[in-house]
Order: structure tokens, then sequence, then C-alpha cells
């Protein structure tokens, strides 16, 4: 399940193909950014978005396995420009919820994945060379680089309250396994000047909770509360 996203890339394409005498083809890819870029979400309402998986198997043979798994995106942001943004301002409530329940009479797999805010601002052009010798259809090389033309910002103010949960119930007779990831809050920015951050009056929650029980039993969970990443190019 997903449930908001929000793109804006203002950006110019290039394209240049060249043929030398003997044969050689040659690709010349670029795109730049061609303006500044803003996304932005005021939030003062409820936002629910959820994943529910129920897998029931009776079967008993060697082969037979029951498997559920539910991956449920909150809300994606994303800012590609000279002058890159991305802007969330929370007073209401927004939650994810992925849920697995899986039953097996034999091998029983539960995977449920919840992923709260994820936020990228970045201002950097790109440029690609793709070489094809003579006669051929796979490329001899490729070199591609990246250079930052722009600030990148991002920020969160949240006022109200993020919950983000990932629960497995997984049962098997012969092997269970049972994951659940939970991550609230990531944050990405990336240009000349790159900054992120979060101003948190109001609640944020991860949680990853299972069971797994049976023959063999397995688990893993993770709940990562917030991350945050920010690179600056200065010499661009």
């Amino acid at each position: 399940a997903s449930g908001l996203s929000q793109v804006a890339t203002p950006l110019s394409y290039s394209t240049v193909e060249t043929i030398d005498q003997n044969g050689v083809l040659t690709y010349e890819l670029s795109s730049s950014p061609v303006g500044p870029a803003v996304v932005s979400l005021a939030n003062e309402g409820d936002i629910t978005v959820a994943g529910d998986v129920n897998v029931v198997a009776l079967g008993t043979g060697s082969l037979d396995e029951g498997a559920g798994v539910a991956f449920v995106e909150g809300f994606d942001q994303s800012a590609l420009g000279d002058d890159a943004l991305a802007t969330i301002d929370n007073s209401g409530s927004f939650n994810v919820l992925a849920n697995v329940t899986v039953e097996s009479d034999n091998v029983s797999t539960g995977v449920a994945i919840a992923s709260g805010i994820d936020q990228s601002a970045t201002g950097y052009a790109t440029q690609a060379t793709v070489v094809f010798a003579n006669g051929t259809t796979t490329p001899t090389s490729f070199t591609g680089s990246a250079t930052a033309v722009g600030s990148g910002t991002a920020t969160l103010d949240n006022s109200g309250s993020i919950s983000v949960i990932a629960t497995v119930d997984s049962h098997g007779d012969q092997v269970p396994f049972a994951g659940a990831p939970a991550s609230a809050v990531g944050q990405v920015a990336a240009g000349t000047h790159a900054s992120v951050s979060i101003d948190n009056s109001g609640s944020i929650v991860a949680v990853g909770s299972l069971s797994s029980s049976g023959g063999t039993a397995f688990g893993g969970v993770g709940a990562i509360g917030f991350q945050q990443v920010d690179g600056a190019d200065v010499g661009a």
C-alpha cells in the first residue's frame, strides 16, 4: 500500500548521438535543473495508510508454505532543482500500519514493512557517456558523473503525532519465520548547500513487533525513529 507522493523535478534533458569513421557509436546523456523545486505538505487532520494480510495454508506437503508480505509506504516527498525544498508541517495525526498474520501446517513466512515519511531534496545535474563498438549492442564503456548546481533543504515540523507500526504473527508447525522492520522518518539533502532538520514538539513513534511460533522458529525486528543524511559539494 502506498499513501501520498509529491515530486517536483524541473529538469532539462539532452541526448547527443555521434558515430565516428570507425563506426563507434557514442551517446552523451545529460539532465540539468532549470529552476527551483518545491514540495510541501501541511496536515491538520488525520492521514492513515494501512496494509493488512491474512494467510492460512493447510497443506502438509514438503513444498507447502504459507507466505504473507505487507509493504506500506506512508509519504514520499522528492524535490530536484537548482534550489530544492521539501517541507512538511504536521499538526494532525499521521499513521502507517502494516500487519501480517500467517498460519501454516508446514512452513510459515510473514514479513511486514512499514515506512513512514521519506524526504529528499537535491540540487544536482547528471551526465553519462555510453560507447558502443562497431556492430555491437552491448556497451563497451560507460562513464557518469553528478555535479552539484544548487542547494537542497528538507524540513519537518511536527506538533502532532507520527506513528509507524509493523506487526507480524507467524505460526508454522515446521519452520515459522517473521520479520517486522519499521522506520518513521528519513531525510536526505544534497547540493552546493545541504540542510536537514526536524522540529518535534509532538510524538514520533516507530514500532516493530512480531510473534513467531512453531517447530523451529525464527524472527527479526527493527525500528528506526529517524535518519538524516546531508551532503554538500562546495566545490561545484
